[in-house]
């Protein structure tokens, strides 16, 4: 009988101790519901222009460079890597 009694006093703890812990969630899940209903705040925008600083690119080679040119040591049509 006494073992019983000790698993009935075991199963009341972990009975409160559930109860608490649901308790516990059930705060947790009301600040989220709360939290997901607010609007979410965007930061503000200036309608302003806004100046974007960009280069243009320019061409090193020279217009007198040909565009087509041999290196020396190779044949036209043949390839460059043996």
């Amino acid at each position: 009988m006494d073992h019983l009694e000790q698993e009935n006093h075991k199963l009341r703890e972990e009975v409160t101790t559930l109860r608490a812990e649901n308790e516990i969630l059930r705060n947790l899940v009301s600040l989220m519901t709360v939290a997901q209903s607010q609007p979410i705040s965007l930061p503000i925008v200036s309608t302003q222009a806004q100046t974007v600083a960009s280069t243009t690119p320019i061409s090193t080679v020279f217009a007198s460079t040909p565009h087509h040119a041999m290196l020396e040591g190779y044949l036209w049509n043949t390839p460059l890597s043996s």
